[in-house]
């Protein structure tokens, strides 16, 4: 199954919506996605996993840049609705506590509302 990104913006956050496989044929166009968005603003960016059933070794290396690209230009990130076999990869790899998770994207934004910065868990 392919890979599809939609991508919502406005002044304070860009969403990207992932759908599909987050695997290794894929992966790479969200991490250019992600590349681009850190290099043309400051403003939080939430990758929302809501549709995405499967991620490998790839998908993850990809949140680990997402997570590391943002920190390092002091954008806000948070991953929001991994569930499923992605929320079980991610806790097979020990990654919930250090990637930016929420539960949803109305807990995302309520953190963006109150601050949340981009060294942020």
């Amino acid at each position: 199954m392919a890979m599809e990104l939609r991508i919502e913006e406005n002044p304070a956050l860009r969403v990207v919506r992932v759908f599909g496989e987050v695997d290794l044929y894929h992966s790479h166009r969200l991490k250019e996605t992600i590349s681009e968005l850190a290099a043309v603003g400051r403003s939080g960016i939430l990758l929302d996993l809501d549709a995405v059933g499967y991620i490998d070794s790839s998908g993850v290396g990809v949140l680990i840049f997402a997570k590391s690209l943002c920190g390092k230009k002091g954008i806000p990130l948070r991953i929001v609705n991994a569930k499923g076999p992605v929320l079980r990869v991610l806790e097979l790899t020990k990654l919930t506590s250090y990637l930016p998770l929420a539960e949803s994207e109305d807990a995302a934004l309520h953190e963006l509302e109150h601050g949340w910065n981009a060294g942020e868990r």
